[in-house]
């Protein structure tokens, strides 16, 4: 009989993030039953995707109480003996859950340390650590900033949950760079730098691309200096794709309650032949200071200097190495079999 895997999603509320991110553990069928437990409803071409695991649904409640009843009606089938992973909850309910059940049998996954109510996180999170069997995180940098609050601890570990890859490109002949910012627009980016950037000063070598539903909003001055080009409005999967493969750069800045953690579009853009202009969050400094795949500015006047000299740099290819698949499968996979190991 196969051992088991639970992958738990109590926040299961948007199906094409979590399914791509869940699908990609399909590789440990072949030597472990997964199961695969959301708060919520999963489409039947959703469904078709996650083959190799046994979905269990439920009604979605993400209230505080809600998630707290969710992981106590799951509780039955979460095995001190098997390898629990619990993807998405919030930090106070899962806390709530694991005092009042005693229950602590699972691994949790930490997407960054909270940049509010400081004091407050780091004692649930000091409390998780100790009563799970540990926390896993997205990257290496994770890790660091979440040690700063915790201390350092073996229990903290890093997986990877994207591959960066090199694949085709298809940038234009003509010798202009082209810049791009790319996504839903929210409270933690900051897209006004390069827009009043701009619109005060010319870059005859560069042309600018915003691809962003209401990004026409934050244009204030209709006489613009630059050759810059706005879409705004929704796009498909595939109108990213071909954005990316399209672009020489992609714009990524965020401000400080962001905190440090992973970016799914960093990893993308640097498989479709982009490289980065980033402000100065440590999420982005760990690539470009270890890979050099882009430049970081801290204010203005920095990134009005990067702009007047941007070209492509060359990159460390140990990226594709360090984010191939192989290696994000051999993570999982030996953490997996450590746990079996000692719980044998």
């Amino acid at each position: 009989m196969k051992q088991r895997i639970n992958f738990v999603d109590s926040l299961f509320s948007n199906e094409g993030h979590y399914i791509d991110d869940v699908v990609k553990y399909s590789f440990l069928s072949n030597n472990y039953e997964l199961h695969y437990f959301i708060n919520g409803n999963i489409s039947f071409e959703n469904r078709n995707k996650l083959s190799s695991f046994i979905i269990h649904e439920s009604e979605s409640n993400t209230s505080l109480l809600g998630l707290i009843k969710y992981m106590i009606r799951i509780q039955q089938d979460l095995l001190t003996d098997d390898f629990n992973f619990i993807m998405s909850i919030k930090y106070i309910p899962l806390f709530i859950y694991s005092f009042i059940s005693r229950k602590s049998n699972y691994f949790v996954l930490i997407h960054f340390f909270p940049t509010i109510k400081k004091r407050l996180n780091t004692f649930l999170l000091n409390y998780l650590l100790k009563k799970t069997n540990g926390f896993l995180v997205l990257d290496t940098f994770v890790k660091n900033d979440l040690e700063i609050y915790l201390g350092e601890n073996e229990k903290i570990k890093t997986i990877h949950s994207r591959d960066i890859k090199l694949s085709s490109s298809i940038k234009s002949n003509d010798s202009l760079v082209k810049v791009s910012f790319i996504g839903a627009m929210n409270s933690h980016k900051d897209i006004l730098t390069l827009i009043e950037i701009i619109e005060e000063n010319k870059y005859p070598d560069i042309e600018f691309y915003f691809y962003s539903k209401g990004i026409s909003r934050y244009f204030k001055n209709s006489n613009l200096k630059n050759k810059v080009t706005v879409k705004d409005e929704y796009f498909s999967n595939e109108d990213y794709k071909h954005y990316l493969k399209s672009s020489d750069f992609v714009y990524l800045a965020y401000k400080s309650d962001y905190g440090v953690r992973f970016s799914g579009i960093l990893c993308d853009a640097l498989s479709n032949g982009c490289q980065l202009l980033c402000n100065d969050n440590l999420s982005f400094e760990y690539y470009i200071d270890k890979y050099n795949v882009g430049y970081i500015f801290r204010n203005k006047e920095e990134l009005n200097d990067i702009l007047k000299n941007v070209r492509k740099l060359d990159l460390n290819e140990d990226i594709y190495d360090d984010y191939s698949r192989e290696k994000r499968e051999q993570m999982f996979t030996n953490i997996v079999k450590e746990f079996y190991g000692v719980n044998k």
